[in-house]
């Protein structure tokens, strides 16, 4: 029997999981997933301790740099957390990782890129003899089982403008009783997600009244708290559900839960790391122009060490000493 065939434990992966984050992260989080059921349970939670190297003899088929970057894009995209603070000896910068099931389950119900593109395409309007409508004409466009539709409306560019068009915010926007202001709308325009709110609204048929001010004021909550890109990520994401979402008002405001609970864990963790190493020299997306001249894009400072983005790139470089290099342009 050929050596080349399954005569060791093998690594396991569903298609399904592959489709949603790529290969490599279904990968690593399959292996991850495999290794937290006898792991240690900290804070209710079950954590794992490898070293980047120990990961390496895991996929020997990934560079050290793969492994580095699988890492970092499952722990942007929250599906994994990652810390260096349950090791006994405080120079132990060895990480502990963890799998966000919530995380996962959310992402089971989430359309696959190629869908939501299918979707866009099969609602575009066709010519009666066959070809997609082109922008900017006056040509009728049907359904392919006949019947005229209007065309699609052209969102502005300007948020307030789009908002102007739907009447449940119209009608906060300019009251026509006292009840009927809300001091929230301005920090969701200010906040630049008028355009996301509008298809929020849009998409539950809210209209003036208590449900109305409720979800502008946890709106404005979130964009007070710094939470702007996560707000318009995981708001379009659960419309994207359609119906697979059965209460999308309480699915969207757990994921903006835990996104506010993720920036305080991180925001603590920056804390800590400032009140060790101090506060960093280098930031994200600098150029700096190692000792052999080679330039290197800084992608992380954490924990007084700097992460490149580049393959190949030095590794753990404390942050002083990088800060010592040329910033290139």
């Amino acid at each position: 029997m050929s050596r080349l065939l399954i005569n060791e434990a093998p690594l396991q992966v569903l298609p399904t999981l592959a489709v949603k984050v790529g290969l490599n992260e279904a990968i690593f989080l399959q292996q991850l997933h495999y290794r937290l059921r006898e792991s240690r349970m900290i804070e209710g939670r079950r954590w794992y301790s490898r070293s980047m190297d120990e990961w390496c003899a895991t996929f020997p088929f990934w560079s050290k740099r793969t492994v580095e970057r699988i890492v970092t894009s499952l722990r942007n995209r929250d599906l994994i957390e990652t810390t260096a603070d349950y090791n006994r000896e405080p120079d132990d910068r060895t990480l502990w990782y963890t799998l966000s099931y919530a995380a996962l389950d959310d992402l089971e119900f989430a359309p696959t890129p190629e869908a939501v593109l299918t979707e866009k395409r099969d609602e575009q309007p066709i010519r009666q003899n066959g070809g997609r409508l082109p922008e900017n004409t006056d040509e009728q466009p049907i359904r392919q089982n006949g019947g005229a539709v209007s065309a699609p409306e052209v969102l502005r560019a300007d948020p307030t403008a789009n908002m102007a068009g739907c009447s449940s915010i119209r009608e906060v926007k300019t009251p026509t009783t006292p009840e009927a202001e809300n001091p929230h709308l301005s920090v969701v325009l200010g906040g630049g997600v008028g355009g996301e709110f509008q298809n929020w609204t849009e998409h539950l048929n809210l209209q003036k009244g208590p449900a109305l001010n409720l979800t502008l004021a946890l709106w404005a909550g979130w964009v007070e708290g710094g939470l702007i890109p996560e707000l318009k990520e995981a708001s379009t994401a659960v419309i994207l559900m359609g119906g697979k979402a059965t209460d999308p008002s309480a699915l969207l405001k757990a994921r903006m839960e835990r996104k506010r609970e993720l920036q305080a864990v991180q925001v603590a963790r920056a804390a800590a790391g400032a009140a060790t190493f101090g506060a960093a020299s280098c930031q994200p997306g600098e150029r700096r122009a190692g000792p052999d001249g080679r330039v290197w894009t800084v992608e992380e400072v954490a924990y007084g060490a700097v992460i490149f983005e580049e393959v190949g790139a030095p590794q753990d470089q404390p942050d002083r000493v990088v800060a010592t290099w040329a910033v290139q342009a």
